[in-house]
């Protein structure tokens, strides 16, 4: 039995940052806290979070030298549940004998668990790309949001003194183009030229989970899945999220 109480905002915003990714995925909980590695059915995406113990109000159920305990839940249930608390509600939750209980101000909804062995768990690539940037979440959600009118995918470059973000469109001329200087970013590093194309969506879709978290880090390496870092809560909550590229991408 794993139980804890935790703010309703927070565990949204845990949620929300999980179904980015999968609507089914795999809970597992150890002494440090909870941990979720999750990959989207196209198997194009891939997350994992990590939620320190000290995110929650109470942890209990999990203690030192345990081997921990996994669960399935459906994320989109889990979701409409969550949206019945507000957000300054401490949501008592507890999972046990195969249901997951959310208990706060009067209202206790359950759902079934789902057998995690039935969910598939990937294994995150380590990626040790030489180039990557870090600026505000938000910034680069505004810039995302931009190319989608133009185009499905975005084309990501890091050079030694900018961060450029592109898109082309199918009509002539049709661009969007975001160069931020080394100066207007928190971090660069770039050792030569490091470019990849992604779908749009795929890094839509995070962004708008994290974009209040503060500092992104966008690692890149050419024709190589990048990665996005980032961290709320004073890092008691982290997540990072692989893409793999559009190979057949070309010059523009």
């Amino acid at each position: 039995m794993v139980n804890f109480d935790i703010d309703s905002k927070t565990l949204r915003k845990v949620l929300e940052t999980m179904g980015s990714v999968a609507t089914e995925v795999a809970l597992n909980f150890n002494s440090s806290g909870l941990s979720v590695k999750a990959m989207n059915t196209e198997r194009t995406a891939m997350l994992s979070l990590e939620v320190s113990k000290e995110a929650f109000q109470t942890y209990n159920g999990i203690t030192d030298g345990t081997v921990g305990e996994s669960t399935g839940i459906d994320v989109t249930k889990a979701m409409g549940s969550i949206r019945m608390f507000s957000p300054s509600d401490v949501v008592s939750v507890s999972i046990e004998k195969g249901k997951i209980t959310f208990k706060s101000a009067g209202l206790r909804m359950s759902q079934p668990a789902i057998d995690p062995g039935l969910l598939t768990v990937p294994k995150i690539p380590s990626l040790s790309h030489n180039n990557w940037a870090v600026l505000e979440a938000n910034e680069l959600m505004k810039i995302i949001n931009a190319t989608r009118m133009v185009s499905q995918t975005v084309t990501m470059l890091l050079l030694p003194d900018a961060f450029t973000v592109k898109a082309v469109g199918d009509v002539v001329d049709e661009t969007i183009e975001a160069s931020l200087p080394r100066t207007s970013l928190k971090e660069l590093v770039g050792q030569g030229l490091a470019k990849s194309t992604h779908a749009t969506e795929l890094v839509s879709s995070f962004l708008k989970n994290v974009s209040d978290f503060g500092d992104i880090k966008i690692s890149l390496a050419t024709d190589y899945p990048f990665k996005m870092d980032a961290k709320t809560m004073g890092g008691k909550i982290s997540v990072a999220y692989v893409v793999a590229p559009r190979i057949s991408e070309t010059d523009s």
